[in-house]
C-alpha cells in the first residue's frame, strides 16, 4: 500500500490536519485494511519515516486512533506512551473517554447524549441520521404490534 493509496481512503479534518480513515477499523478504533495484519497508521509511518525503531510504539499526537497522517505519529518508548496517557492508567488500556470512537469527535457536554449510563456523540448521530435519509429506496417505518395483529396478512 502506497501513501497515495492511503490518502485516497481518508478525509482531511481541516481543523486538526488529521487524515481520518474512511475504511475498515479494528474494534479498538484503529484504521485497518482487510487481509492485512499491519495497521494503516503503522504503514503510513513506515512509508514516510522508515521502520519503527525496535522497542518503540507509535503515539497519535492528535489523540485520534483512526488518523493515519504520518506527521501525527511519533515513535515513543512504552513508558513515554503510558506517561502521555495518564487518563488510561488502571483502565486496562481502554479508550480515553474524551473522544467518540467512530469519528474522533470530542465528547463534550454540548456534543454528548447520555441515557441509562451510555453516551452517544451528537455529531455522529446527526451524520448517521442524514446518511439514512439519503439512502435510495422506500423509507421503512415501525409497525405497531396492535396494527400488525389487526392487518389482513396476519389472519
Amino acid at each position: 500500500m502506497t501513501l497515495e493509496t492511503i490518502r485516497i481512503r481518508t478525509v482531511i479534518d481541516r481543523d486538526t490536519g488529521c487524515w481520518l480513515w474512511t475504511g475498515t477499523r479494528s474494534s479498538t478504533g484503529y484504521a485497518r485494511t482487510s487481509g492485512n495484519a499491519e495497521s494503516v497508521h503503522r504503514r503510513a509511518y513506515r512509508l514516510v519515516h522508515g521502520d519503527i525503531p525496535e522497542g518503540r510504539q507509535l503515539h497519535h499526537i492528535c489523540g485520534v486512533r483512526h488518523c493515519v497522517n504520518p506527521e501525527h505519529l511519533e515513535a515513543v518508548t512504552p513508558q513515554e506512551h503510558r506517561d502521555r496517557h495518564p487518563e488510561k492508567r488502571g483502565t486496562g488500556g481502554s479508550r480515553p473517554l474524551d473522544r467518540c470512537r467512530k469519528r474522533g469527535h470530542p465528547l463534550t457536554p454540548d456534543n454528548t447524549y447520555t441515557s441509562s449510563g451510555r453516551r452517544w456523540c451528537k455529531a455522529c448521530v446527526v451524520i448517521a441520521r442524514e446518511a439514512r435519509a439519503a439512502r435510495p429506496g422506500p423509507k421503512t417505518r415501525r409497525v405497531d404490534r396492535k396494527e400488525k395483529a389487526s392487518s389482513p396478512a396476519s389472519s
